[in-house]
């Protein structure tokens, strides 16, 4: 009962000092900055039990709530930080591995209705999450489609269905014709 006392009293404070401030405060653009750090402040209040519940790491929680140092036996803000950028890289992995899977699964879909070609490749160049580069690798099932005439019509069907998949422009995709598989 003690610990909600001491809890509730800094936020009672914290409301009647923003009604107060909001009193005297004129109508302009300061006053919606006031009432935005003020909301803050009393949110960072509010969190303070939270942070306790969920056994966040003290260094978060301190930046968080702006008590850093009172608490020194939690880790230090560098490991909160490698460690999520070790979260982020895992991520990133992940994102990207889905992302070329997906690409090859559709483009599997669309580059079978061309007679004679077969997918057999996928490869994607990523600069963070966006999608910078495309190479498809292909293979011919019959000779009609290595002919020259033919397999630059083909080639430029694939690189339209690429395109139309992944939302890149022609000089980021590169279709390569590879060996038959079968």
């Amino acid at each position: 009962m003690e610990q909600l006392g001491a809890w509730i009293k800094p936020i009672i404070a914290m409301i009647i000092l923003a009604g107060f401030l909001e009193l005297i405060l004129p109508d302009n653009q300061l006053e919606n900055v006031t009432k935005l750090i003020l909301g803050l402040v009393i949110l960072m209040f509010l969190l303070q039990p939270l942070t306790r519940l969920l056994n966040l790491p003290s260094a978060l929680a301190g930046s968080l709530l702006g008590t850093a140092g009172q608490n020194r036996a939690g880790p230090a803000t560098g490991q909160v930080i490698r460690e999520g950028l070790k979260m982020r890289d895992f991520w990133l992995r992940e994102y990207r591995t889905e992302r070329q899977n997906y690409l090859q699964s559709k483009l599997e879909q669309i580059i079978t209705i061309f007679t004679g070609v077969k997918l057999q490749n996928v490869s994607c160049d990523f600069e963070g999450i966006r999608l910078k580069r495309v190479m498809v690798t292909v293979a011919s099932l019959n000779k009609m489609v290595t002919r020259p005439g033919t397999l630059q019509k083909q080639t430029q069907q694939i690189i339209r269905s690429v395109q139309f998949v992944t939302g890149l422009n022609q000089d980021q995709i590169d279709v390569r014709w590879g060996e038959d598989n079968e």
